[in-house]
C-alpha cells in the first residue's frame, strides 16, 4: 500500500511538472497552441495564467473575451500581437514580465475596464525597461492604466529548499519538496528546477523507478532506441 501511494505521489508530481501553467478557471485544452503561437483562447475567462510554452500571444488571441478578468503572462513571451487582446472589456489587470519586447498595434484596444498593469517578475522589472518596449498604436487602454513595477515594490516570496524557482506561494511547491526530499527529482540545474519545463517519457519513467526503489531491470531492453550507456537506461524496462 505505501509503495501505491508513493507512486500516486510521483504522478502528481509528474503532473505538476507538466500543467503548471493552467489557467487558475480553465485548462490547457483552453490554449490553441501551435509552435509557440499562442493563436486563439477558447476558455470561459476570469482569472487566466499563460502556459509557459507560449513564446508569442499571437493576433486576435484573446479577443472579445468578455469574461477575462485578469491574466498573467510567463516570462517565455517576447510579443503580444495586434489585437490581441481587444474589446476584452472585463479585463482589469495584466501582469507582463520583462522578457517582453514588443506590444502590437490595438492589442488592448476597448479594454475599457483595464486599471492595473503589473510589470516584472521576480528578475524585477523597472519603468526604464518599460518604456524600451516598442508599443503600437490603439493601446490608450493600457498607457493610461495604473502601473506596478516589481523594482519600485520589491516582494521577496521565500522559495522551497534548494530551489530559486519555486516559491512557497506556488500551488505545486510542496509536491516539489517532496520531491526533492526523497531524491525523486534533483532539479535541472544549480539551485533550479524548472518547474514549468515538459518533462521527457525518460525523466517521468526515472521519477517511478526511484519511488520504487531503484529495482534491477527483470526483462530484455525491447527498445531499439535505448542502450545501457543512457543515464536512464536501468530504470525505463521497469515501465514497461
Amino acid at each position: 500500500m505505501k509503495k501505491l501511494v508513493s507512486l500516486m505521489l510521483v504522478l502528481v508530481v509528474c503532473l505538476s511538472l507538466a500543467v503548471t501553467a493552467l489557467a487558475r478557471d480553465g485548462s490547457l485544452n483552453d490554449f490553441e497552441i501551435e509552435m509557440g503561437v499562442l493563436t486563439r483562447y477558447t476558455g470561459r475567462g476570469g482569472d487566466v495564467t499563460i502556459p509557459g510554452s507560449v513564446n508569442i500571444v499571437g493576433c486576435y488571441a484573446f479577443q472579445n473575451c468578455d469574461g477575462l478578468k485578469s491574466v498573467s503572462l510567463q516570462s517565455s513571451i517576447t510579443y503580444i500581437g495586434d489585437y490581441a487582446f481587444q474589446n476584452c472589456k472585463n479585463l482589469q489587470s495584466i501582469s507582463i514580465p520583462d522578457s517582453v519586447t514588443r506590444i502590437g498595434d490595438h492589442a488592448f484596444e476597448g479594454c475599457t475596464s483595464l486599471r492595473d498593469v503589473i510589470y516584472g517578475d521576480y528578475s524585477g522589472g523597472s519603468e526604464e525597461q518599460w518604456n524600451a518596449i516598442e508599443i503600437g498604436s490603439g493601446n490608450a487602454a493600457l498607457n493610461n492604466a495604473t502601473f506596478h513595477y516589481t523594482t519600485a515594490v520589491p516582494a521577496i516570496i521565500p522559495t522551497i529548499g534548494a530551489f530559486n524557482d519555486v516559491k512557497v506561494t506556488d500551488y505545486f511547491s510542496k509536491a516539489v519538496e517532496w520531491a526533492a526530499k526523497q531524491y525523486i527529482a534533483a532539479g535541472t540545474a544549480d539551485r533550479q528546477f524548472s518547474p514549468y519545463q515538459t518533462c521527457t517519457t525518460a525523466e517521468i519513467l526515472m521519477f517511478l523507478w526511484r519511488t520504487d526503489g531503484e529495482p534491477a531491470p527483470t526483462i530484455v531492453n525491447p527498445f531499439s532506441d535505448l542502450s545501457g550507456g543512457d543515464d536512464f537506461f536501468r530504470g525505463r524496462p521497469v515501465g514497461v
